[in-house]
């Protein structure tokens, strides 16, 4: 939780016009905290690789999946693995629903596991959508017209995706609405400099 308190704290005193007409505010943090406490706290820590998607990940010779770039790697909670895969790749809702009825099956008796991997598939959908508003800001300022376009349907999916968590009191938005908030915040920030 301390990580997503940092994310917000770091950039919400620079952007914080940006985020107020985002509707993301440090309220978001609260409502993550108090969530926390739902966490089963009695499942064993394991190794956990910490950065599991398709670009760390190979198949060898043998065919076996093979995960490489292990500098995020500790001990943790595998949930939180589990559900930063999740995060990270781009499942159909189909492919998604075999992957969890796969762990399902191999995780039958683990208490909590499955209610635990969507509490951290929240938390770190809003800390990358807390943290994406700077990065879209960042870019906007480039003016590079491809990186803008990837950038901005990049952090619309998640932002579209907080929403619809109704006690985030956020409104979809499309690309063409979330640039006019981008446009708009860069053109102010300009005046106030003058």
């Amino acid at each position: 939780m301390q990580i997503h308190g940092k994310v917000l704290e770091d950039y919400y005193g620079s952007l914080n016009q940006l985020y107020d007409e985002l509707n993301l505010s440090p309220s978001i943090i609260q409502y993550l905290k108090s969530k926390s406490g739902l966490m089963n706290n009695k499942r064993n820590m394991s190794i956990i690789h910490g950065d599991r998607h398709k670009k760390n990940a190979i198949i060898n010779s043998s065919d076996e999946l093979i995960f490489i770039d292990w500098e995020l790697g500790c001990v943790g909670d595998i949930a939180y693995d589990i559900a930063f895969h999740l995060h990270q790749m781009a499942y159909t809702e189909e492919d998604e629903k075999y992957f969890l009825n796969q762990l399902r099956n191999r995780f039958k008796n683990s208490e909590g596991l499955f209610n635990d991997i969507e509490l951290y598939r929240l938390f770190l959908l809003a800390r990358s959508t807390l943290y994406h508003v700077y990065w879209t800001d960042l870019v906007y300022k480039t003016g590079n017209k491809d990186e803008i376009e990837k950038q901005l349907g990049h952090f619309m999916r998640r932002y579209n995706r907080l929403s619809n968590f109704k006690e985030f009191n956020i409104q979809t938005k499309s690309e063409e609405q979330l640039s006019k908030v981008f446009v708009r915040f860069m053109k102010n920030s300009m005046e106030d400099q003058r």
